[in-house]
């Protein structure tokens, strides 16, 4: 899933070039780094990269180099579930509605490769197995507000010393600091990573349940599948479905579904503040350019355009510094969540050429 905007990294994330899009970590972008994170799992031509019209460009190019790798282009936003329901229609049809499909956002930071592709393999036995949706739960290091949390209940099965099925008990919106510390402290819950693994037919009965008048479009559109009214069918039709996300529209609400505890270290850098996690430490904070001067400054999130800069810091902490051509952004890091904010304030002052 490659359609988000990541606003919250405004001004570096724009419309036409997101969070995805950005080479925020080791100067590859966050796109690449999921294709070539998935690649020793399946071939190129079963890899589906689902993304919005505005940046389909981008992503050709940034994927030039990938054999056999498809791109859906969205006419319309419409959240995640029409976007999952529509691949598991088009796997039904075209492969086995059997055949397992693997979901994942394409702008999470995942350093144990290794031990993310054994965790991948475990849930797809799970989901053969067991016919559900089969959740990665991340293990939470900390009370982090900015994520939803998974309540896990009775253990299912035990599949080697650190790899475990648990059933769900229930699903947690993003929670208040007080709320997310009883949730860590509890050992009952896990941070909610928005990776799952089910079988296509599995996801489709699902929606046909939980919604109705996503599955009858959905229906409408996969009649034209293999004929040359295809394309503008999807034109047509995809922008008509409910938006709505598929853990809020289905997944939530879904009985039996099953989540595997998961340790390999994981980042979804859905702001500034999360580089602080992955960058490396100096006096003064972290940075993405070593022409930094500070004096009694600590804390501090640099981030520029221009490497060849010089950017001075004096007694100054926890702030947020970004560079771009055309704007910068200086924000107290404790507001980093707010930064959607600043965002919604130039659309509405209809300064377009900053989003």
């Amino acid at each position: 899933m490659a359609g988000g905007s990541g606003t919250r990294f405004w001004p570096r994330s724009r419309k036409r070039n997101p969070k995805q899009l950005l080479p925020l970590i080791n100067n590859k972008t966050l796109l690449e780094s999921t294709i070539d994170r998935i690649k020793p799992l399946c071939e190129g031509s079963n890899i589906n990269i689902v993304t919005g019209i505005l940046i389909k460009d981008s992503v050709s190019e940034t994927i030039s180099s990938y054999k056999n790798v498809k791109v859906i282009i969205e006419p319309k936003p419409r959240n995640t579930a029409p976007c999952v329901g529509y691949m598991a229609s088009r796997i039904a049809h075209f492969a086995n509605k059997d055949d397992v499909m693997v979901v994942l956002p394409s702008d999470h930071l995942i350093e144990n490769t290794k031990r993310f592709l054994q965790i991948i393999d475990a849930g797809v036995d799970a989901a053969n197995k067991y016919n559900t949706i089969i959740t990665l739960g991340i293990k939470p290091t900390s009370p982090h507000t900015g994520y939803g949390y998974i309540q896990k209940g009775k253990e299912i099965k035990k599949l080697d010393k650190k790899t475990k099925l648990y059933t769900v008990t229930s699903f947690k919106e993003k929670p208040t600091l007080p709320v997310a510390k009883k949730f860590v402290n509890s050992g009952d819950y896990l941070w909610n990573s928005g990776m799952f693994i089910v079988k296509a037919g599995v996801m489709l009965d699902a929606i046909k349940k939980y919604m109705p008048e996503l599955y009858k479009g959905l229906v409408d559109i996969s009649k034209q599948f293999g004929t040359n009214r295809e394309e503008d069918t999807f034109n047509k039709k995809f922008p008509e479905l409910p938006a709505e996300s598929i853990d809020y529209g289905v997944i939530e609400k879904l009985k039996g579904v099953i989540t595997i505890p998961s340790d390999f270290d994981w980042n979804d850098l859905g702001s500034w503040k999360s580089l602080e996690s992955v960058e490396k430490k100096r006096s003064f904070g972290v940075s993405n350019t070593d022409e930094v001067l500070a004096i009694d400054s600590k804390g501090n999130i640099i981030n520029s355009d221009n490497k060849n800069k010089l950017i001075a810091l004096l007694n100054v902490n926890d702030l947020i510094v970004v560079e771009t051509k055309d704007a910068l952004l200086i924000a107290n890091k404790k507001d980093d969540q707010k930064i959607k904010e600043l965002v919604d304030k130039l659309k509405s002052k209809g300064m377009e050429e900053y989003l």
